[in-house]
């Protein structure tokens, strides 16, 4: 089977004349042309010979008038789609002049459309910054340690020492932190009938998540709050004379809220504050001492103030 190749169509020109114009001080055809050239790389001009040109051909002339010049493209037909006058007065040439039409011409094709014309591409768009990625926690970090004290139901009581790193949570949410701490709880005496055997010493830990929302309320004062969630440890010994005074240490799930507030004196960096916490053990454990009535229970809620000095980033 023979393939059949269509010759491409050549694309309409701009024709101009190049015949002496006695009316006009220097052969205009000649430099007109050469100036639609300089202004339309992508257009092909082209003499004007009688007879020839294609339907969407358009034809641009000059000719004098008055004391300056008229340009006009004209359609093959003659009809005017662009009328001009060019101002011959003061030193202007005639290449100037020309020029000036011409970059007539070309914004007026510019605007039509006209099919003579390379298509115009808009360049690309240069592809959108990429966003930079999320991340969980980032700075401002901070660091903040200070004296801690609880109090349980059942009755229990501690006093101890925190520590807490923190940073910013993605998105500028609010913060999280990591807090450990550790305390001495109340001694229970151990008792035998009416005789003192013993205590029974407790020491308490803490390793809590901390996250929530913050906001400032003036140029050196924020306040925080959100949720706590970790596990809270104890370590049970008895000393004196007892039966056994082996030690148990275990931990508990648990669960809660804070609030916080902080105050830096210099506006940023050194950070001075309190806090809150309210937390709730998921279970209890209970350690007796045998053969006496002493025995220790896990609280089932906790309260507790923590006051801290730290520092925190820029």
């Amino acid at each position: 089977m023979a393939a059949l190749a269509a010759a491409p169509t050549a694309r309409p020109a701009l024709r101009v004349s190049l015949h002496p114009d006695p009316s006009l001080p220097c052969p205009a055809g000649e430099a007109l042309a050469a100036a639609l050239r300089r202004a339309m790389p992508d257009v092909e001009v082209r003499p004007d010979e009688s007879g020839e040109g294609g339907a969407e051909d358009l034809r641009v002339a000059v000719a004098a008038q008055g004391g300056g010049w008229t340009l006009q493209l004209l359609r093959p037909g003659g009809g005017a789609v662009l009328t001009r006058s060019l101002d011959a007065g003061g030193d202007r040439g005639c290449a100037e002049l020309l020029d000036a039409g011409a970059l007539v011409v070309d914004r007026y094709l510019a605007d039509v459309a006209w099919p003579g014309r390379a298509p115009q591409v808009a360049p690309l768009l240069p592809p959108p910054p990429r966003a930079p990625p999320a991340t969980l926690l980032g700075p401002p970090w901070s660091v903040a340690v200070g004296p801690q004290g609880t109090a349980g139901w059942p009755l229990d009581a501690s006093a101890g020492l925190a520590l807490e790193l923190g940073g910013a949570l993605g998105g500028g949410w609010g913060r999280a932190g990591l807090r450990l701490s550790v305390a001495r709880d109340l001694d229970r005496a151990i008792v035998a009938g009416t005789e003192l055997r013993g205590t029974v010493r407790v020491w308490s830990a803490q390793a809590l998540l901390a996250a929530g929302p913050c906001g400032a309320l003036g140029p050196t004062v924020r306040a925080c709050g959100g949720a706590l969630a970790g596990a809270l440890g104890a370590s049970v010994s008895a000393t004196g004379y007892v039966y056994r005074q082996r030690e148990r240490t275990f931990a508990l799930p648990a669960a809660g809220a804070f609030a916080a507030a902080a105050w830096a004196p210099g506006g940023h960096g050194l950070e001075l504050g309190a806090e809150a916490t309210a937390l709730g053990r998921l279970g209890q454990v209970a350690v007796a001492v045998e053969g006496t009535s002493a025995e220790y229970r896990t609280p089932w809620a906790e309260v507790g103030v923590w006051l801290f000095a730290g520092w925190r980033g820029p």
